[in-house]
């Protein structure tokens, strides 16, 4: 059988688990997508693997816009498919526009999932809370 196993922190995996003989045949550091031809690369090939699936066409549009904001916001290979996905189960379609607008959505929804409860008040999670103490 094939196991594949991912983690997004190797640091947090006892290093016996990874580098012990036979737990693992292969180990593949993968590094997210530093510039706009690399980010071009992992979305065309996604592409590639959903068009004969769904029967769409090449997708012939400008999306420099997308490729920027993926680099930019450091995309994963994982967050640039997960725009692609995103748009087929929200807009039926895959155009440069709803790339983007899927992409900022994510983005926006990574930064809520960040968020804290403090007495109640919803809070970013780099907020600092300045807790006050009961004085007697």
């Amino acid at each position: 059988g094939i196991i594949i196993a991912t983690i997004n922190d190797p640091s947090k995996v006892h290093h016996t688990l990874i580098s012990r003989p036979e737990r693992f045949d292969e180990v593949r550091l993968m590094h997210p997508p530093k510039t706009v031809e690399e980010v071009e690369e992992v979305l065309l090939n996604k592409l590639e693997n959903i068009k004969s699936e769904l029967g769409i066409d090449d997708l012939d549009q400008d999306c420099s816009e997308f490729l920027e904001y993926a680099v930019n916001n450091t995309f994963t290979h994982a967050r640039i498919s997960s725009a692609v996905d995103y748009c087929i189960s929200h807009y039926k379609v895959i155009t440069a526009e709803k790339l983007l607008e899927s992409a900022k959505k994510m983005v926006e929804f990574h930064k809520n999932s960040k968020m804290f409860s403090n007495n109640g008040e919803l809070l970013p999670a780099d907020a600092v809370v300045v807790e006050r103490k009961a004085t007697r």
